[in-house]
């Protein structure tokens, strides 16, 4: 029995990189997502912005809210992805015969992690798109 005093400290040793390894690979999993979950409600916080405002049909009022959220996407639980250039976020508004005016959200962003093994696994780039349709202008004068 004393030839294997030491069996189950050699056997923890081999095992606990793994377990370790696989316990934060859950852990950046869910974060990542919740990352995902953060973007899609800022698109559609956008969008929804964008859709409700009684502006004229220019597109240069949507700088404002640009300027607005654009700092928002940094607010990430982790730094795997930043955005992409000066304006990640693209916002255009479309008509469409049968639904009328569709706002269409865009935020881009691009991995930011080089030189690791997550460059081979993760997207190099993704987007995360948001419609919504243009509320009709209501403002009356009584």
């Amino acid at each position: 029995m004393k030839k294997h005093k030491g069996q189950s400290v050699v056997e923890f040793a081999l095992v606990l990189p793994l377990f370790l390894f696989i316990l934060f690979g859950i852990i950046y999993s869910g974060m990542m997502f919740h990352d995902y979950a953060t973007l899609s409600n800022i698109a559609r916080a956008i969008t929804r912005e964008a859709a409700v405002s009684a502006s004229p049909d220019s597109d240069s009022n949507y700088s404002n809210i640009k300027l607005y959220y654009t700092p928002r996407l940094g607010d990430l639980m982790t730094k795997f992805y930043t955005p992409v250039g000066s304006d990640p976020i693209s916002i255009v508004k479309t008509h469409d015969e049968a639904n009328g005016d569709i706002i269409q959200t865009t935020i881009n962003m691009q991995l930011n992690v080089n030189g690791l093994f997550l460059d081979m696994i993760l997207p190099k780039a993704f987007g995360v798109q948001y419609y919504m349709r243009k509320e009709p202008n209501t403002s009356s004068s009584t």
